[in-house]
């Protein structure tokens, strides 16, 4: 999965295909540790509102680390 990804980069797989909070969470805090956010310069994320990113503890990590969401609405089937 990874051959050829840039250094940084980090793989996950689940035997469901559909992505669920741990994955979830910890794409989160990959983006976060390349990213840095911060109260002075926050960072903002946009996803689609399934449920693993709508999860308490997805919520409770961008909050944690001043993100701000903009959820798009699951009609328009934007991701």
């Amino acid at each position: 999965m990874l051959i050829g990804a840039p250094t940084a980069s980090i793989g996950g797989a689940i035997p469901t295909v559909w992505s669920n909070v741990r994955l979830f969470v910890d794409c989160q805090k990959h983006v976060i540790s390349c990213e840095r956010p911060y109260k002075v310069d926050p960072d903002s994320l946009i996803f689609d509102t399934h449920e693993s990113h709508l999860s308490i503890p997805a919520i409770n990590v961008t909050k944690e680390y001043v993100i701000f969401v903009l959820a798009l609405h699951p009609i328009y089937h934007t991701s």
